[in-house]
């Protein structure tokens, strides 16, 4: 046993290495986010239509990357390769155990190594059909060991691996009737099937112990069975899980994703496989045609290993047809049966029968020009120029993909660790490379596009960026970019919070085509100038706090803060600013400026917003004092100038807005003067000057009708 997994670990060595080298996949972002910021818990990521659960492969490389100290992409990539060598082992002991032939088992651990590493299977990228394997095949082991033994405890340790798989990927609740069947043929069925049960149990309902409150509870329960729920009302109308849970009608937390799924034909899953399938099954041929050997031959002599690899097949195939989805990676699973099966004929082939003759000799040259061709394709992924590739895509596509490392480095150096991403697209990869928290975990996963809809959760996001911007935002939408109608732009005006290009990466895709992923920086100046603006408007200290927040050096907010809750007259704070060598001329100005406008000071605060606009000609309070000491003299001209150049400066200052509004109003103005005062409650909804603007214009209107 120890030579035989001496030898399956240094094959995998040879073989998953490659993988430590690739760039990670749009997905391994969802599925490794937890590793990397150490989160712990139930996932309800509002927009994401996959399985939520405690004791997916998120909590499990959380734990992995904990215990090697190393919570980074690269203790993800090494997660990835120990989950794929411990699945060729639980290959091995699966095989081991049904056929006592170390040999036998050694080979099928190989031929599913080599699948594992092939290019074109996929494996290199993070989906749930290939993690769920692993606890698939122990609930397998022990299912057996138990009918052997008859130690019913087994059933619950069977059961428990099927409770993970599920974790894993919903549909490991296909595999829990079969292992259930196996019940009823123990000696021992009621002990049997009571420990099975309680083993299927475990890990999906352990987690109520901990939910402290009956609606996170049914979330939870919703969340981890939507799938299936959503599948059953599909077929029966007249069922609503949601209203049966919730006690009403089904909410934005419907599973898109599979609801989509269900609508695609049957016609189309085929034609998208059979292109991709063809090439591997020509490129694999001689080690499909020794597992469809084993199979006929189970018509001359029963044997229990190929009996199971047979039931086996149509298992984890329906995994691929119940999506109707047409991306190879899906149809992984099938390589476990055909592993194991054409390993049981290499065995019975050359080393089962006596003797050796033609036959055996065309066969094994065959086999030779077979797998060394698959395994020269395996080992050309350790090139330079195959590194940075993912899998077998195109180069273009590749490259697209990759991407995503660049930008995720360009923002780590170019940030600190407390500062938040919102990745707009399918890429939350980017926040494990630049080690940067989502702004908002239930939208880290975000797909842009009509197949997982999140228009109904959209407004939930924008509520939460008005309330806490994120520093940096990433457009990469990929392929879906023609279907997605948001960019910084769209989305700018919609949360009203001002950000600049930093950096704009291209992939070229083809001639003069190339594909921009733009990365924007958060306006700070601009930010904290619309924060200031609102504490001035409300007079409420949150807003300066806000802005300590979000940039905590700062020491002229700090004494406006003090001047606040001291509630210093204007001499006080002219005494006390004389003393402060600290501040510049600027803004110990501009902290006078309210008390002096507040006086009707008029003289004065012009001549230091005069003098401020000299020295910076885009300090936006300073352009709209200008515009109210304007307005206050009847220049209204003037008035209105300065209030748009304010707007110029900062396109989402509501005082700018509503100001110049207030200025059309008067003058007669009263279409535009609307659309003034409606833009400025649309970049504060509280602004209570402009309601009452709007309010007056409203009545003038009604009344000149």
């Amino acid at each position: 046993m120890l030579i035989s997994i001496l030898i399956i670990s240094i094959v995998s060595i040879i073989l998953l290495t490659p993988m430590y080298f690739k760039p990670l996949y749009c997905d391994d972002g969802k599925w490794y986010y937890y590793a990397i910021f150490r989160k712990r818990g139930l996932k309800q990521h509002i927009n994401y239509w996959g399985n939520s659960s405690y004791f997916g492969i998120e909590w499990i490389s959380a734990i992995f990357t904990s215990l090697i100290r190393k919570k980074d992409v690269q203790g993800i990539l090494i997660f990835k390769i120990i989950w794929y060598f411990l699945t060729a082992i639980s290959v091995y002991f699966f095989v081991n155990i049904i056929e006592q032939n170390e040999i036998q088992s050694t080979l099928s651990a190989i031929i599913f190594l080599m699948a594992v590493s092939y290019p074109k299977n996929r494996f290199s990228l993070t989906y749930g059909e290939s993690m769920i394997l692993l606890p698939i095949m122990l609930a397998y082991i022990f299912a057996y060991l138990s009918y052997i033994s008859g130690n019913s405890f087994y059933f619950f340790i069977s059961g428990f691996f099927v409770s993970l798989s599920i974790n894993v990927k919903v549909f490991g609740f296909i595999i829990a009737p079969i292992l259930l069947i196996v019940t009823f043929f123990t000696k021992n069925i009621l002990f049997s099937l009571g420990y099975y049960l309680l083993g299927c149990s475990f890990l999906l309902f352990l987690p109520l112990l901990f939910l402290r409150t009956n609606i996170n509870r049914k979330w939870y329960i919703y969340r981890i069975f939507s799938n299936v729920f959503t599948m059953l009302e599909s077929k029966l109308k007249f069922l609503n899980f949601h209203n049966l849970i919730f006690g009403k009608s089904k909410s934005e937390m419907s599973c898109n994703y599979v609801e989509s799924v269900l609508k695609r034909s049957k016609t189309d899953f085929w034609s998208g496989y059979k292109l991709q399938v063809k090439v591997i099954v020509v490129e694999w041929s001689i080690i499909i045609i020794l597992a469809v050997v084993q199979i006929l031959s189970l018509f001359l002599k029963f044997d229990s290993l190929v009996f199971l690899m047979i039931l086996m097949l149509p298992v984890f195939f329906s995994f691929a047809y119940i999506q109707k989805s047409t991306l190879i990676v899906k149809l992984n699973p099938i390589w476990i049966p055909i592993s194991i099966l054409a390993g049981k004929s290499l065995y019975t082939i050359f080393i089962q029968q006596d003797g050796w003759n033609l036959s055996k000799t065309t066969l094994l040259f065959i086999l030779i020009i077979t797998v060394s061709d698959i395994i020269k394709k395996i080992l050309i992924e350790y090139k330079q120029e195959r590194r940075s590739q993912l899998a077998d895509y195109n180069l273009k596509h590749s490259k697209y993909f990759s991407m995503a490392k660049n930008v995720g480095k360009y923002i780590k150096v170019n940030s600190n660790e407390s500062e938040k991403i919102l990745v707009w697209g399918n890429f939350p990869s980017v926040y494990l490379y630049a080690d940067r928290e989502c702004s908002n975990h239930s939208f880290f996963h975000i797909y842009p596009y009509s197949a997982h809809n999140i228009a109904n959760d959209i407004q939930l996001l924008f509520n939460s960026m008005k309330e806490n911007p994120p520093e940096w935002i990433v457009f990469y939408t990929g392929i879906y970019n023609k279907i997605d109608k948001w960019n910084m732009q769209t989305l700018s005006d919609e949360i009203n919070i001002p950000y600049k290009l930093s950096k704009d990466f291209q992939v070229i895709v083809g001639k003069r085509k190339y594909r921009s992923i733009p990365v924007f920086r958060r306006d700070d100046v601009k930010y904290r100038e619309l924060l200031l603006e609102k504490y001035s408007r409300s007079n409420d200290v949150i807003f300066l706090q806000k802005v300590l927040d979000f940039y905590p050096n700062d020491f002229a907010t700090k004494i406006r803060i003090r001047f606040h809750e001291e509630k210093l007259d204007l001499e006080s704070k002219i005494e006390f600013l004389s003393k402060n060598n600290q501040l510049s001329k600027i803004d110990k100005n501009l902290l006078l400026l309210d008390d002096l406008m507040e006086k009707e000071n008029f003289i004065d605060a012009s001549e230091i917003f005069t003098d401020i606009i000299v020295q910076d000609k885009n300090n936006l309070r300073s352009m709209i004092g200008l515009g109210e000491i304007h307005f206050a003299k009847g220049e209204i001209d003037l008035a209105f100038h300065s209030f748009q150049e304010a707007i110029k400066i900062n396109p989402f200052s509501a005082d700018a807005f509503n100001n110049s509004g207030v200025v059309l109003f008067q003058v007669g103005d009263l279409k535009n003067a609307e659309l003034y005062f409606k833009k400025a409650l649309k970049i504060d909804p509280n602004f209570e000057g402009a309601k009452m603007n709007l309010v007056a214009l409203l009545q003038k209107k009604k009344e000149m009708v």
